[in-house]
């Protein structure tokens, strides 16, 4: 494992003395990944080469669990996966504005989500927010609706009584063959037998919903193609 992280390191290390000497910068894209307890910082450096081809090479993933994760933080962590991969030069030893950081002027261009901390800590840099995490902030505000959210409430509910029910799991495929509908599309099955039945405003929240939120993931889906 020891070998394979200092190989990688040596192979993005090269990747970027090319650049360099090439005169082209790399941009960076940075996200905190949490779960269960752990936090991993990652930094991911990309960029155009000489023949117009799109390369990326990741930077750093940093555990984080035991970090603060305010702005100060990660523009720290930041600068230090940077310079530690040849991006630039950065010393934390010595008082700020006394030491080498040549971090932003070796940095193209960044994208990070919309959290308030990693805007502020990457304020350094000319960069934007991602897309993705704008279409996530959109639907969130959406889904946040007190008649939708209500709706999406009861939705949650008829799921969960067919999980953990035979007999409705049963009513259902006998439903879906009566009506003719492909198996596991659930809408008659639930009005007939959930326990929280929808009205028809509420139907009417559902189909509008659906439109909007399969949009937004063609959208999404777009933009992580353009971009692979």
């Amino acid at each position: 494992m020891l070998d394979l992280s200092v190989e990688g390191k040596r192979k993005v290390t090269a990747a970027m003395d090319d650049l360099r000497q090439e005169g082209i910068l790399p941009s960076i894209a940075g996200d905190i990944w949490s779960e269960g307890g752990i936090a991993i910082f990652g930094v991911l450096a990309y960029w155009i080469n000489a023949d117009f081809e799109h390369r990326e090479r990741l930077v750093s993933a940093i555990p984080f669990s035991s970090v603060r994760h305010t702005s100060d933080e990660i523009q720290l962590a930041t600068k230090k996966a940077c310079s530690n991969m040849h991006i630039g030069h950065f010393r934390e030893d010595v008082a700020p504005g006394d030491g080498v950081d040549t971090i932003h002027e070796s940095v193209q261009n960044s994208v990070s989500d919309n959290a308030s901390n990693i805007i502020s800590g990457w304020e350094c840099f000319d960069g934007w927010e991602c897309n993705d995490h704008t279409l996530a902030l959109i639907v969130h505000a959406y889904l946040k609706q007190s008649e939708v959210a209500t709706v999406f409430k009861k939705l949650r509910g008829m799921t969960t009584h067919f999980n953990h029910s035979v007999i409705g799991a049963k009513l259902l495929n006998d439903c879906q063959i009566e009506a003719q509908f492909t198996v596991g599309y659930e809408t008659a099955t639930r009005q007939r037998h959930a326990d929280h039945r929808l009205d028809l405003l509420e139907w009417d929240i559902v189909k509008e919903s659906a439109y909007f939120l399969i949009y937004v993931k063609n959208a999404t889906d777009l933009l992580q193609v353009m971009y692979v």
